[in-house]
């Protein structure tokens, strides 16, 4: 019994050593670097916050293009009238944006085998101005190693927060209607508004 109890801290000693040794490499620059960091570099997450604080800053800069550049070149080119669509975006919000936050957590679907990789991240977020609050759905293919046209945001959904139902509703059309989802390319502002 002694001897298990003297191999068991062992065995723990080892693994401290080696999870602190692990976590503490450096790099050749002599800066220190955390595996557990790098673990989570590309996560969901980041991806998302990095999409939205683009389409943020290109919404606060009437910045067409910054949101056209995380657009896929598939959805750009299925977009009818992308440009004009951006531009109808800068219209339809109301003052500068000024907050956002996560309305949820990222959603994401994998599909790879030995020739291919695809990552789809589905995003939403509430985006507050000065004035009004709204809602934004983001569809983005983070990774699309079988066709790399479709790499990149396919589709941003935007309407006032108070509406974010309506945008699941199958009679709003907007993302579903009755017969399943509706294909949706660029940036979409729903007819409602209209």
């Amino acid at each position: 019994m002694h001897r298990l109890v003297k191999y068991g801290i062992i065995f723990i000693i080892s693994l401290s050593l080696t999870i602190t040794i692990g976590c503490g490499q450096t790099n050749d620059e002599g800066e220190e670097k955390s595996n557990m960091k790098n673990l989570f570099e590309d996560s969901d997450q980041q991806v998302s916050d990095e999409i939205i604080e683009t389409v943020l800053d290109g919404i606060n800069n009437e910045d067409t293009d910054s949101i056209k550049n995380i657009f896929s070149e598939k959805a750009v080119s299925e977009s009818e009238n992308f440009d004009d669509n951006v531009q109808s975006l800068f219209d339809f919000i109301d003052g500068e944006v000024v907050s956002y936050e996560e309305s949820d957590p990222p959603s994401s679907f994998d599909s790879s085998d030995s020739d291919y990789k695809i990552k789809l991240i589905k995003s939403y977020y509430y985006m507050s101005t000065n004035s009004e609050k709204y809602f934004i759905l983001i569809e983005n293919y983070a990774i699309n190693t079988k066709n790399i046209d479709n790499q990149g945001v396919k589709c941003l959904i935007i309407v006032k927060a108070d509406d974010r139902q309506k945008v699941f509703d199958r009679s709003e059309n907007i993302l579903f209607n009755e017969t399943g989802r509706i294909d949706r390319y660029g940036v979409f502002i729903p007819d409602i508004y209209k």
